[in-house]
Parts: structure tokens; sequence; C-alpha cells
């Protein structure tokens, strides 16, 4: 990811999305500071895909994610007892 020859660096800006697939697309992210003053904060949503049709996952994804078959659940971070919510409002 870090080689200048085949990287590309991205500033966003707001309203911007970005889609990466994190099995197919090497990735990374430089640091963040955020703003002190609430109303520029930054107001980042995640949001992970399992497609009914995706790839099975190579046996070393099993750990982080669960099951590795075509079609399961996979992927994004879950805490037991925690309730997922994407809030569109930043708070």
């Amino acid at each position: 990811c870090s080689d200048p020859e085949i990287r590309m660096d991205m500033v966003l800006q707001p309203g911007d999305i970005q889609f990466l697939h994190n099995h197919q697309t090497w990735h990374a992210r430089t640091a963040y500071q955020d703003h002190v003053d609430e109303e520029s904060k930054r107001h980042l949503l995640r949001l992970w895909l399992s497609t009914p049709n995706g790839w099975d996952l190579p046996p070393q994804f099993a750990e982080r994610y669960g099951n590795i078959e075509r079609g399961s659940l996979r992927g994004g971070i879950r805490v037991a007892g925690q309730t997922l919510v994407a809030p569109l409002e930043a708070s």
C-alpha cells in the first residue's frame, strides 16, 4: 500500500463516499486529527456488505470473520450485548 508506484492518495470531502472491497483492494489510512469544534467534527459511517454470491474466503480469515463460506454474514465489528446502530446525524 505504501509503494508510490502503485498507490493512490485520496482526500475525502464532506459528502464523499468511498467503496473498497477489503478482500481485493489493499488499502490503508493515514492518521486523522479531528476538529476541536463540535460543528466541524467528522461523522464517519462504515458499512460491511456480505453478498449472497460473494467469494469463499481463505481459511486464514476464519479467526476474524467466523464463517468464511460464500453468502455468510461476515465482516464488521460485533460486540456481545451491543446493539448495532448507524446514526445519520452526528452527535
